[in-house]
């Protein structure tokens, strides 16, 4: 079996701006997809967002914001500026297959979460929690109104009824019809970014415990969903300021700090990093730095069991002089994948990105498991931590010049 995906976001798509189909309804626990954050500048490591300082686009992003999946995966909403330290903050839909999207106006760049249904999104506006409809931006209802207080990280749960946000005292609950208290129901005191798991029972938060590091460092914890009760603490090598649930449930991206061996102190900081329930460190601590907005994308679940496969990523070497070699790789992008392992040597001229041409480029090809091909990431980005399992999902790699698999065209 072959499959080409290619995701390019060329100039004439980065000005494409016709309305997106709403996405499906979640298929819950789904599976795990790649996963995000955003660098120094705000820059978020998503396809088709780009990061040109010198000439901000329709799709530039930068600065802060939240970053959010739809259920189903196909679209992403990210809130940003055109250009750093830019007013105003606006959000966008973006359909990463074909780089077109749809601008829902400005909010607070606070954080932004989906509906169940895919249809509505819950954002930040003037301080105050609220639904927008996501394809038109529209106001379609308030859910919280503190003036003085403004509500940040906002977490639809699951079943659709209530939306948890960062508030007044903590993390608190109001109903997402709008019929709640002004300021909904404190549920964890002293928390803050919660996030819900994939099943809505419980949900995952920043906690206001101390650690041995930095003072933005705080323990992580998940409690009941509904009451706050039943409060697991995680390791205190496991410390952060913002945490998301992985979409499959069973593990958590981490923005923070970590330690890995026996030294009081983090050896791991202001990175994006993956750890099991349990706090155990799975991959990551490389990738932007410092890193924030951890967003992980879902692939719904698709009745097809995992397989055996071998994926080939294109990329630009960062030094061309150099060998090709993981330290070496810019972006990648997903050219090729075939059923079973082997180390191919015939890709085609045809399967190429356009503008590929002339020496500087290489493929790395992965032995993958427990993955269908649907599930497999089409980019990744080791400057931005997005990338797959090494030892765990990729259980052998190699590097080569492009010139190896196919005569590369000469450039024009």
């Amino acid at each position: 079996m072959r499959r080409r995906t290619i995701l390019a976001a060329t100039a004439a798509a980065l000005t494409m701006t016709a309305g997106l189909a709403a996405p499906a309804a979640a298929q819950l626990p789904g599976q795990n997809g790649g996963v995000s954050g955003r660098d120094e500048i705000g820059h978020p490591s998503l396809p088709c967002v780009t990061g040109i300082l010198e000439d901000p686009g329709p799709l530039s992003v930068f600065g802060r914001g939240g970053t959010a999946w739809s259920p189903d995966g196909a679209l992403v909403a990210v809130e940003g500026q055109a250009a750093p330290d830019v007013d105003p903050t606006r959000l966008l839909v973006v359909d990463p297959d074909d780089c077109s999207w749809t601008g829902l106006g400005e909010t607070d760049g606070l954080g932004v979460s989906w509906s169940p249904s895919g249809e509505e999104v819950a954002a930040v506006r003037d301080g105050d929690v609220v639904v927008l409809d996501a394809q038109t931006g529209d106001t379609v209802r308030q859910v919280t109104a503190t003036p003085g207080v403004t509500e940040r990280d906002p977490s639809w749960a699951p079943d659709g009824s209530s939306i948890a946000f960062t508030g007044d005292g903590g993390v608190r609950v109001a109903a997402a019809d709008g019929s709640a208290t002004p300021d909904g129901t404190l549920l964890l005191p002293g928390a803050s970014s919660p996030d819900h798991s994939p099943d809505g029972t419980r949900i995952v938060h920043v906690t206001d415990l101390a650690t041995s590091g930095p003072p933005e460092a705080r323990r992580l914890a998940h409690a009941d969903a509904t009451d706050g009760s039943d409060v697991v603490v995680l390791p205190d090598s496991v410390a952060g300021y913002e945490v998301v649930w992985s979409p499959d449930g069973e593990l958590f991206r981490v923005a923070g700090f970590l330690r890995t061996g026996s030294s009081p102190y983090y050896d791991v900081d202001y990175r994006c990093f993956t750890v099991t329930l349990a706090g155990d460190f799975v991959d990551g601590g490389g990738g932007a730095f410092p890193c924030s907005d951890p967003a992980w994308q879902p692939l719904p679940s698709t009745g097809s069991d995992p397989v055996d496969l071998t994926a080939a990523y294109l990329y630009a070497k960062v030094d061309p002089a150099l060998a090709p070699s993981w330290g070496n790789s810019g972006p990648q992008q997903l050219i090729e994948v075939r059923e079973g392992h082997a180390w191919f040597r015939d890709l085609a001229v045809e399967d190429l990105p356009d503008g590929v041409c002339g020496p500087g480029w290489a493929v790395q090809v992965d032995h993958v498991v427990g993955l269908t091909p649907e599930e497999l990431p089409t980019v990744i980005d080791r400057e931005a931590g997005v990338e797959m399992g090494w030892g765990t999902t990729v259980v052998a790699a190699r590097h080569h010049s492009l010139g190896y698999f196919l005569e590369v065209p000469a450039c024009a």
